[in-house]
């Protein structure tokens, strides 16, 4: 088996059957209700807001306990029976979820999946796996519910897709793109926890890198999700519950970054895959 595994430092949390190669330890405004900003679980620490140490004017961030809620990859075919469908459409079919956002690459004309994927505990068939393109940073749930993220590898080993429920593979590289666009991105934190962003803009992976460890993450783990016009994300949860799409300006689309909740339809891209949070029965 090939890729680090970063694990968790929470002991609840410890992968289980992921950690053959070494580990590393590892629509409102933004002016919605401080009540909601934080709930025994999930924690806005910013939403919509700027970040000028790193250019970024929009930022959005959620920090979520894998113990209380299921962190979970939905696909588009799966939950819609379609190739492609926007977070709009997906609010729509899973309006208790807590969050969601963008997740895994994809073919723009069929929706076939770029990357490894893991949804429900199964890799679906047709999956397009691109080797040199730097595919190799795979955030990963595991059937216990505990999150890490395996680096070095473009596809899970079998031992590793046996223990895993949800995963999703994004970009540990980018050479040669240095566009100031929207990213989204998932990544671990030292203390066990989960953290989910779309921030714009952003104009290597390095400097989203160093965001997104400046917000916490543990060092390394950090994925990079499909970005750009793909950028969506939606929250319902606390008190505070709007939707956002980042597609590009154009001819038949408006300027969709507006600093807050947008209902447009334009704005949103249909896309493959999601990263959903839902709060776990019980909890």
């Amino acid at each position: 088996m090939t890729g680090t595994l970063l694990t968790l430092a929470v002991p609840l949390l410890l992968s289980a059957g992921l950690s053959a190669a070494p580990a590393v330890p590892a629509v409102p405004a933004p002016s919605a209700p401080a009540a909601a900003r934080t709930e025994a679980g999930f924690r806005a620490v910013r939403s919509f807001e700027a970040v000028p140490a790193f250019g970024i004017t929009e930022a959005s961030v959620f920090e979520i306990d894998p113990s209380l809620f299921r962190v979970r990859t939905v696909s588009a075919r799966k939950a819609a029976g379609k190739a492609k469908v926007s977070v709009q459409a997906l609010r729509k079919l899973l309006p208790s979820a807590a969050l969601m956002i963008n997740a895994g690459f994809f073919n723009p004309p069929d929706g076939l999946l770029i990357g490894d994927f893991v949804e429900g505990g199964a890799r679906p068939d047709g999956i397009i796996y691109a080797p040199g393109e730097n595919l190799d940073r795979l955030f990963v749930v595991g059937k216990d519910g505990s999150a890490s993220v395996v680096n070095g590898t473009e596809k899970l080993g079998d031992e590793q897709l046996a223990a895993a429920v949800s995963a999703v593979a994004g970009k540990s590289d980018w050479p040669g793109h240095a566009n100031s666009t929207n990213r989204s991105a998932v990544c671990v934190t030292p203390a066990g926890k989960v953290l989910i962003a779309a921030v714009y803009p952003v104009r290597t992976l390095q400097k989203l890198f160093a965001y997104m460890e400046s917000e916490g993450c543990a060092p390394g783990s950090v994925v990079n999700l499909d970005g750009g016009g793909s950028t969506q994300m939606s929250c319902n949860f606390g008190g505070s519950a709007w939707s956002f799409g980042w597609e590009r300006k154009g001819t038949n689309v408006p300027e969709c970054h507006v600093g807050g909740g947008i209902d447009d339809a334009r704005c949103y891209r249909a896309v493959a895959t999601f990263l959903v949070v839902e709060p776990r029965e019980g909890k």
